[in-house]
């Protein structure tokens, strides 16, 4: 029975399959495919702590490059290319550590692909909505700490950070609206899921301006699974091919 139940179910997913592919071959044969490149503007909310000791955990700003490929009019395959800049901790009060910590902000550098699906055929609708999923790698660049001690002479310790990279899928949902047929506005949200990592070896290095010798710190630590939410908005452009 139980291998039976097993045939049935490849040849239900076979004519499934079967169905699906006939649908988007019919559909593509009248359908022009076409490109478009979307440039986005983001904000970021993360639901994470710190990324690392320098950096904070409220909302950060960002940018995006995306090409999309549509290849008939309900599928898609598309790219994103993303920098995100993650906000810094607040600085320390002089008094309480004999001196001042100067911190910047870091950098979120990542990119993902995936498929597209629209709701409504992406030909010839004033609003097309869509929903995606897609995978990707994603890599925190942490900027350096640098402490202004207040003593005379002064003399400062300069902190670095190793760089988190962690690989994560995420699913969106958005609509395009078409201001002409080859321009249109993008709105869009997005919801990103980074995997964690275990026993991660990491270096930290304290370098002096006064002589004193550089300082190296390896620690092994897990990076957490990270999750934020992403919405977007930006203008679109759509080219034949």
């Amino acid at each position: 029975h139980i291998n039976l139940k097993g045939e049935t179910m490849k040849k239900l997913f076979t004519i499934l399959a079967f169905i699906l592919l006939a649908a988007t071959s019919a559909q593509a044969q009248n359908y022009k495919p076409n490109m478009q490149l979307i440039l986005k503007g983001a904000i970021n909310v993360p639901f994470y702590d710190p990324i690392s000791d320098n950096t904070g955990n409220s909302s950060f700003g960002g940018m995006q490059v995306e090409p999309v490929v549509n290849l008939s009019s309900r599928w898609a395959i598309f790219g994103t290319f993303n920098l995100g800049f993650v906000p810094s901790k607040l600085e320390d009060a002089a008094t309480q550590s004999g001196g001042k910590f100067d911190y910047k902000s870091s950098k979120e550098i990542s990119g993902w692909a995936g498929a597209r699906y629209y709701f409504a055929p992406e030909d010839g609708r004033y609003i097309k909505v869509y929903l995606d999923a897609a995978a990707g790698v994603y890599s925190f660049n942490i900027s350096d700490a640098v402490f202004t001690s207040n003593t005379t002479p002064s003399y400062t310790k300069t902190f670095t950070y190793p760089s988190v990279t962690q690989i994560g899928i995420n699913v969106g949902t958005g609509l395009n609206v078409n201001l002409s047929p080859s321009v249109f506005l993008n709105f869009g949200a997005r919801m990103h899921n980074l995997f964690s990592k275990s026993a991660q070896q990491q270096k930290f290095t304290v370098v002096y301006s006064n002589g004193t010798p550089t300082e190296e710190i390896d620690v092994v630590r897990n990076v957490p699974n990270n999750n934020y939410l992403q919405i977007t908005a930006g203008i679109g452009f759509r080219f034949g091919l």
